[in-house]
């Protein structure tokens, strides 16, 4: 329990300490959210009815920026081969590295999305759901991203890689996210898309661990 902890806290304090990363997301977004409007030219009323999938969308996107470097740098400077020699099993590494990289990405973006959706003439209503969409939602961008980071572990520049194999597996994420809040939007129900995005959170966070522990083996096996 105690080593799981001491890593948590020195995985969260590398990210903040090197925050470049949370500043590009975070500014990504912004800039996509504020220009997307204009750059298509819709009313105030049309914008409040796409603001659900612009929301989502710049989420999805932002964290998408921020995956490259899930494991990269600990694999080029030997981190991640030094963690396994400790008592974590290589699962638990990851997991805390998941639960980390999502602190630092999808949770700053669920607590800041009502200033944005303000800005999108979103329904004051919906706000609520919005944030509880992103809240259950955003993990299993984090969690997914795990793999496809773990699957070019060895490639350089694999950016271009990463997104074409995550972008497929982000969208029952995206699809139930944004009818979640369409429904409440509308004053529907809202629980089948709010059950099928925890499940789709579920499994990610329970199988991303052992897929990653084994692509990083696997990566070490062969290099």
């Amino acid at each position: 329990m105690f080593p799981a902890y001491t890593f948590f806290k020195w995985e969260l304090k590398i990210i903040l300490k090197t925050g470049g990363t949370i500043i590009n997301m975070l500014s990504f977004y912004t800039i996509f959210v504020l220009l997307f409007p204009i750059g298509i030219g819709l009313e105030k009323n049309e914008i409040s009815k796409i603001a659900p999938t612009i929301l989502w969308v710049g989420s999805l996107l932002s964290v998408l920026i921020a995956l490259d470097r899930f494991f990269l740098l600990d694999a080029e400077d030997g981190t991640l081969e030094y963690l396994s020699l400790s008592k974590l099993p290589m699962e638990t590494i990851v997991l805390i590295k998941m639960i980390s990289h999502w602190l630092t990405t999808g949770l700053p973006l669920t607590i800041l999305s009502p200033l944005f959706a303000l800005t999108l003439n979103l329904s004051l209503d919906s706000y609520g759901w919005l944030m509880l969409s992103l809240f259950i939602g955003t993990p299993a961008l984090s969690f997914i991203g795990a793999i496809g980071a773990s699957l070019t572990i060895s490639v350089r520049r694999g950016s271009l890689l990463l997104a074409l194999i995550v972008i497929p597996l982000y969208l029952p994420t995206l699809i139930f996210g944004i009818q979640l809040i369409e429904l409440s939007i509308v004053n529907e129900n809202i629980v089948p898309p709010l059950l099928l995005l925890s499940a789709t959170t579920l499994f990610s966070l329970a199988i991303s661990p052992f897929i990653c522990a084994v692509a990083i083996r696997i990566h070490w096996k062969y290099q």
